[in-house]
């Protein structure tokens, strides 16, 4: 009887796929992060003032899609001014 053979297979594991994958996806945020001038995008100061935030109920409490025991609200905030 033959033994069997062995050989190096050309294909990437599936963990090493899902570590290239995030480190590809840090890499393209960290690039484009760059360019983002972060303090003028948000008043963090005022969204932490909760008084201060304006709220609207976009969508009020329904059940979710695929699992009827799960509810859901969309509401937005912003500061008020």
């Amino acid at each position: 009887e033959s033994e069997p053979k062995c050989y190096r297979s050309n294909r990437t594991s599936p963990m090493k796929r899902i570590i290239y994958c995030i480190s590809f996806f840090v890499l393209i945020n960290a690039v484009l992060a760059k360019d983002v001038p972060t303090d003028s995008l948000f008043d963090i100061v005022a969204i932490r003032d909760l008084p201060s935030l304006e709220t609207k109920v976009i969508h009020d409490w329904k059940p979710a899609a695929k699992d009827s025991a799960i509810r859901q609200k969309l509401v937005c905030f912003w500061p008020m001014n």
